[in-house]
């Protein structure tokens, strides 16, 4: 979930991991995906996001 001053401002997540992500459903399935691993409490705060990306 990427946040905005504390709050959710959007996710980033299964959508990216998949190519077949293109249609309507898989794209929904992938927001759904996102939204039970932010709920489960997978989440990265800034600088975590950033060291991943760098590495």
């Amino acid at each position: 979930m990427i946040n905005l001053n504390g709050k959710p401002a959007g996710i980033l997540g299964a959508f990216l991991d998949d190519d077949r992500a293109l249609t309507k459903d898989s794209f929904v399935d992938s927001i759904k995906k996102g939204i039970a691993d932010a709920d489960k409490g997978c989440t990265l705060n800034t600088e975590q996001l950033k060291n991943r990306l760098l590495k």
